[in-house]
């Protein structure tokens, strides 16, 4: 079992392509924590390592009004992890609304 979490600090920029649509970049960092565990032949073991990368992501949103949007993102996340636990690149597709007050 392999469980990573983690929490990402990112800068956006915010490109208008006219009254509804958002071009959305950002750039940052994410702290991130993987716990492993395996069982091999009855023995068992387990591994949690910690760290900090760069974090990467593009979007695009779309504005209904000027206080509701959808928003699509594509995150990525090279290189989470070490030596240790193990190299793996993450990417992340995720789809959300936004209110604006």
């Amino acid at each position: 079992d392999v469980e990573v979490t983690g929490l990402t600090v990112q800068a956006v920029g915010m490109i208008p392509l006219g009254d509804y649509f958002t071009l959305l970049g950002r750039a940052g960092a994410i702290l991130w924590s993987i716990d492993s565990s395996a069982q091999v032949l009855g023995l068992s073991g387990a591994q949690s390592e910690d760290g900090a990368d760069l974090a990467f992501g593009i979007g695009g949103q779309f504005n209904f009004t000027p206080n509701a949007a959808i928003r699509a993102d594509l995150d990525l996340y090279p290189s989470l992890g070490n030596e240790d636990s193990g190299e793996s690149d993450l990417t992340m597709v995720s789809v959300g609304l936004v209110f604006s007050f």
